[in-house]
């Protein structure tokens, strides 16, 4: 078989996007865990900002239903993103 030949049979791999080997199954636990506490603390937030929940030093204040917000999305991402199935 001749360098040209072989060179032929060679077939190349076509690129694919798939989740990196550190975040396998023992990875994706604690993800899942920490994303459903971050939606808790979330919530917690949210509702102490528009004044719900009483009891705190954030209570009444706008600004923490605003982080409530984002790390209510941020829990949720992580969460999907543990629940994804592996491509």
């Amino acid at each position: 078989m001749t360098a040209r030949e072989h060179r032929s049979n060679h077939r190349v791999q076509p690129f694919t996007i798939s989740t990196p080997s550190y975040l396998g199954r023992p990875m994706r636990i604690p993800l899942f865990v920490a994303g459903v506490l971050c939606c808790v603390v979330g919530v917690i937030w949210i509702l102490q900002g528009i004044n719900v929940l009483p009891g705190s030093f954030m209570t009444g204040h706008m600004k923490w239903a605003v982080y409530g917000a984002f790390l209510l999305l941020a829990g949720v991402g992580l969460s999907v993103a543990a629940r994804r199935p592996r491509v």
